[in-house]
């Protein structure tokens, strides 16, 4: 059994058995910690406050409210102040002046308990964001702080001692919760918390008094976790895996981490926590049993329609998320079906740092996600409900990402590439095949399959890069289960032809020619235009041999299935279907191969004037090669004469303009008003007619007009009531003959006609 045949039920195993055996993972720190210090109290200075006193008194505290601004939150690339979100003062560090050394070694000292509190190695800084006023009554509520500096992964909150009630943080994360009392009023003491930032937290409501904090970023200067020894549970995963080697299973596995990270925030060395020794132990395992593993990004894109319950039906739920770009509170609205639904996994990363095996996004199957169900009760990262308008219903949008840890096994990665948008997986294909990378060819194999659910005909420019890749591979079964397929859909586009030729090439002449013969059969009835450029491009082979054993047997082949009626209206006025262009390509070619064949193919195209009609394709063919050569065998002179007989015909002599006013139509209704309309036409001496009358019997009169397609312009005149219409005729007939008369001319001298060609 291989990675591919088992997916579902017979490789649930897998996404059960790998948390199973990361369960006892040690924990290297939490995702939220706090304290309390006694320390020299820091010498604050408020721009128009002036130096702060502690405990804070409420008058001075009144005074920093009245000097502050009321504090935003984000919502995506926006920043907004609403107090029914939040509900408190902000001053920024520029109107700050913290003077005291004590303070800086109390800060040192409160970072190295946070370091050992949230399980961080390595430098950790923290840097001053704000100075925060809670009065009665404020509050914020459930939120995730967004990453302010790069290498931010933390915030900590530092409260400073004044006399309040409430103001409880709370902070939670995997199901579980952490809360914090941060009140201090002792002048030596001082209360705080640190906490991953993408942890969901919230400030309940302040009830009474003054709550004063300084808000700190925690920004990492490098350095990597240093978990605890987990070598049992690396040997526990590392069996998992390699019995997913012998026995089969889902094609990847998506292990979802605990905490959230931003796309652009994620990085082996940035791991939070548990994840930081859960990411040493699978990566180890992987090695170890011979597996690929690297940090991704999942992200699962629903959409479909809603319907309105109730509510504001625009404003922030009870918990919302600063990276959001556009939310709505679920409760306003019920989501009646899911029509879009797109899982992928990108956005790869390596535990070396080196180049990731994967570029672009791949397909994630519900069945390759372990913990089994983990996105299931989720929150969206976004969520936008828009309501009814018009005949359009309601609908809904909402996306979740997680961060993962993405592991296969080493010789599934081409099963892994083929997964992936066809844009990038042909490309990857391509590329592998050039270089004859090992297991190319089940690449080959995974997109030829994908590739059978495209069986639209017309350019695709996805399918000529797999023909390309195939032609560089070489591989014979490979080939033939790409354009054998192409016979019996139809599928063949003139931008293919370059490709198919190498197939045939990497074939050998003998087989590859059969197989553009049995192509040809199949599709030229179908698009002419697209086999006459194969058969262009085939003429051109220099290659030994390639002429009777290709070139030749597919223009018999062509001449054979030239098609004799319109089989599809759309194809041929498409650019694959029967036009000048094709006309020309296939003369050329065939004349380049023998001129016997050019014969041929021109008797058969005469043959079929319902197809390879004279004035839309034959005379312009006609023209295009005799301009285009100064050689003129026999059946280009034969071509010539065709098209100068079938213009002569239609060049005697000019067309005359209308003696009078006179104008022929064919007036289908027989009603009293459009009796005066053929009547109008029918005068030799009336140039103009006006008509004035109700809109619905004018509009009557119009469709008239147009459906006889008279030399009339019309006119509404909006002045009186009624409106009048206002007829006057043309020469557009006229017109039209003489300048088919001149196009026609001019035709006759670029095929460079004499008075010996005109006689006969």
């Amino acid at each position: 059994m291989t990675a591919t045949d088992s997916v579902g039920e017979a490789g649930a195993w897998v996404t059960e058995a790998l948390p199973a055996a990361l369960a006892s993972v040690e924990r290297p720190g939490s995702f939220a910690t706090g304290g309390r210090v006694r320390c020299p109290m820091p010498a604050i200075e408020v721009d128009g406050v002036g130096m702060l006193a502690w405990p804070l008194p409420s008058m001075q505290a009144e005074a920093v409210a009245r000097a502050a601004e009321r504090a935003p939150y984000g919502r995506g690339a926006e920043t907004l102040v609403d107090v029914d979100v939040r509900r408190c003062w902000q001053v920024g560090p520029e109107r700050l002046a913290v003077d005291d050394a004590g303070w800086s070694g109390t800060i040192a000292g409160v970072v190295d308990e946070v370091r050992r509190g949230l399980g961080v190695t390595g430098e950790v800084r923290a840097e001053l964001y704000k100075l925060l006023v809670y009065d009665a009554g404020s509050f914020f509520v459930e939120h995730r702080d967004t990453e302010k500096a790069p290498g931010m992964f933390g915030t900590l909150v530092v409260a400073l001692p004044s006399a309040f009630e409430g103001g409880e943080l709370v902070v939670r994360h995997g199901g579980e919760e952490a809360r914090f009392e941060l009140g201090v009023r002792r002048p030596s003491e001082v209360a705080w918390a640190a906490f991953y930032a993408d942890c969901p937290h919230e400030l309940r409501p302040v009830t009474a008094g003054w709550r004063v904090v300084l808000v700190y970023n925690l920004v990492r200067g490098g350095g990597a976790l240093a978990p605890p020894d987990n070598s049992m549970e690396r040997a526990a995963v590392a069996e998992v895996f390699r019995r997913w080697r012998r026995e089969g299973g889902p094609v990847k596995v998506a292990l979802l981490l605990e905490h959230h990270y931003t796309p652009e925030g994620l990085s082996f060395e940035g791991l939070k926590n548990r994840d930081a020794a859960v990411a040493a132990v699978v990566c180890g395992a992987a090695r170890d049993a011979g597996c690929t593993s690297q940090l991704a990004m999942v992200s699962l894109h629903e959409a479909g329609a809603a319907e309105y319950m109730g509510g504001s039906g625009r404003r922030w739920g009870r918990r919302w998320y600063e990276e959001a770009e556009a939310s709505d509170d679920p409760d306003d609205y019920e989501i009646i079906e899911i029509f879009e639904r797109e899982q992928v996994v990108g956005g790869w990363l390596t535990p070396e740092g080196g180049a990731p095996a994967l570029v672009g996004a791949v397909e994630l199957l519900d069945e390759e996600i372990a913990p089994e169900g983990a996105l299931e009760g989720q929150a969206p990262d976004e969520q936008l409900f828009t309501e009814a308008t018009g005949n359009e219903g309601g609908s809904f949008e909402r996306t979740y990402r997680r961060a993962a840890l993405v592991v296969w096994p080493d010789e599934g990665l081409m099963d892994v590439i083929a997964q992936g948008a066809l844009e990038a997986s042909t490309a990857a294909f391509k590329a592998l095949a050039e270089r004859g990378a090992a297991g190319a060819e089940r690449l080959g194999a995974r997109l030829i399959e994908r590739m059978g659910a495209r069986p639209r005909p017309g350019a695709d420019p996805l399918r000529v890069r797999l023909l390309e890749g195939l032609a560089l591979l070489g591989d014979r079964g490979l080939i033939r289960a790409m354009v054998e397929p192409m016979a019996r859909l139809g599928a063949l586009a003139s931008g293919e032809a370059e490709a198919l030729v190498a197939c045939a090439r990497a074939l050998g002449w003998t087989e590859g020619g059969a197989l553009l013969v049995g192509l040809a059969e199949a599709v030229t009835p179908i698009v002419p235009g697209a086999v006459a450029a194969l058969m262009a491009r085939v003429a051109e082979v220099e290659d030994e041999g390639a002429r009777e054993a290709c070139s030749v047997p597919l223009a018999r082949a062509v001449l054979g299935a030239l098609p004799d009626k319109r089989l599809y209206e759309w194809t041929y006025r498409s650019d694959e279907g029967v036009n000048a262009v094709t006309a020309e390509r296939l003369l050329r070619a065939m004349g380049s191969l023998d001129g016997e064949l050019a014969s041929e193919a021109l008797e058969a195209m005469v043959a079929r004037s319902d197809v390879f009609l004279p004035d839309e394709v034959m005379v312009p063919a006609a023209v295009a090669l005799w301009e285009g050569t100064t050689e003129r065998p026999e059946w280009l002179r034969a071509l010539r004469k065709l098209a100068i007989e079938h213009l002569v015909a239609g060049c005697v002599a000019p067309p005359e303009p209308p003696a009078d006013w006179t104008r022929e139509a064919n007036v289908g209704c027989s009603c009293a008003n459009c009796r005066d309309f053929a009547r109008f036409l029918a005068s030799p001496s009336e140039p103009r007619w006006v008509y004035k009358a109700a809109e619905a019997k004018r509009s009557h009169v119009e469709g008239t007009i147009r459906s006889a397609r008279s030399d009339v312009d019309y006119v509404t005149e909006k002045r009186g009531s009624p409106h009048s219409l206002v007829c006057t005729k043309n020469q557009r007939s006229y017109e039209a003959r003489l300048a088919r008369y001149e196009a026609d001319v001019a035709l006759l001298r670029r095929l460079e006609l004499s008075p010996d060609d005109f006689e006969a």
